[in-house]
Formats: C-alpha cells, structure tokens, sequence
C-alpha cells in the first residue's frame, strides 16, 4: 500500500489589524522572525507539498520558508477573509491528488514537532479530521482527510475552518503551545515566557 500523499498549508495571509501598522510575521520572536518557527518546526519530511499561503508576493519571511523546503502561494483574496486561505489550501491539496492536509496558522509559533507527528498519528489511524485542543477550545493546527477539500474550499468570512474543526477528533496539548500572536502585547508576553 502506498504511503498517504499529506500536504501542510501555512496561512500567512492574514491582515493583522489588531497587531497595528507593522507586520508581525515580521517581528523577532525567539531568535527568528515569529512567521518563520512553524516552518521549522513542522517535520517537512512527512508531507508530500508543503505551502505558505501569503498575500505578498515578497515577504520578509521567505527565504526561511523556501529553505524549509516550503512553496509560497499567494492568496489574492487575502482581504476577504481567513477562508479564502483556508479555501485555497483545500483547492491546491486537491489539485495535488493529497490524502489530506494539515493546515496550521503562522502566527502560531509555539507548536512544536511532536504535536504535527501527533495529528499525523492521528490521520495514520484513519481518523478523517484532527483537530487540537486545550481545554474546550479546538483549534489549528487541524488535519483534513481528502473528502473534506470541497468542504474547505467553500469556508466562508473570518472562520477559516471552524465549522470542520468542530466535527474534528481531538488531539490534546498544552495550552502554550496553541498561543496566537495577535497583538504587540501577546508577542511581548510570550517572548517574556521564554526562559533560555
């Protein structure tokens, strides 16, 4: 039997309204610039494509994510929403005849490799949709098996996925790892949480 054909989707896309006027994916974080941790820590070699849905064509994190072996994909209905990215990773994972796709967020920087080996575990099980959880909330990162694309590809407004992930299996974590940084002072609090 031939080894399931599983895509990642990072969205990057965002507008970052609440962040202000900077960009920040483009704000250091740890060493790097915060866009750039999920690539590295996502185990590139258990995904057949790999992509960063962004909606510049040029953006500071890029030669991080093309060395980790990511393509970039440009969402020209970033505007629009959180779903039109999640739309878009559902249509490429379905262009590329994938078994599933793991869609994680890129302001998440916190998640590390073992839980994308869990949500993969998951799927490996025949589990159709993985969802991450701590406590009651449920979250990306989240895997989708194959007959959820046409799902994804009609998410609508800021949602992304919500609806899908709702349905999904659970995958516990702390609720560290699944910190958003949505605000200047979010990234301050978790760069002051990192003890070296």
């Amino acid at each position: 039997m031939a080894e399931p054909r599983i895509a990642i989707a990072v969205l990057a896309a965002g507008s970052s309204r609440r962040f202000g006027a900077r960009d920040k994916l483009a704000q250091p974080f740890r060493g790097a610039l915060l866009g750039e941790h999920v690539v590295r820590a996502a185990p590139r070699e258990a995904f057949s494509n790999a992509w960063v849905i962004t909606s510049q064509p040029q953006h500071r994190c890029e030669p991080a994510w093309r060395e980790a072996g990511f393509e970039m994909v440009v969402n020209p209905e970033a505007t629009r929403g959180m779903s039109t990215s999640v739309a878009l990773a559902g249509q490429r994972a379905q262009q590329a005849g994938c078994d599933a796709v793991l869609i994680a967020l890129a302001d998440m920087p916190l998640v590390p490799a073992c839980h994308f080996e869990n949500l993969l575990a998951q799927f490996g099980k025949g589990v159709p949709i993985a969802v991450s959880c701590a406590g009651a909330a449920r979250l990306p990162p989240a895997i989708f098996a194959a007959p959820f694309f046409d799902a994804l590809q009609q998410s609508q407004g800021d949602q992304g996925a919500r609806g899908l992930i709702s349905q999904g299996e659970i995958v516990p974590c702390p609720a560290d790892w699944l910190i958003d940084i949505d605000t200047p002072d979010a990234l301050e609090e978790a760069e002051r949480g990192w003890i070296a």
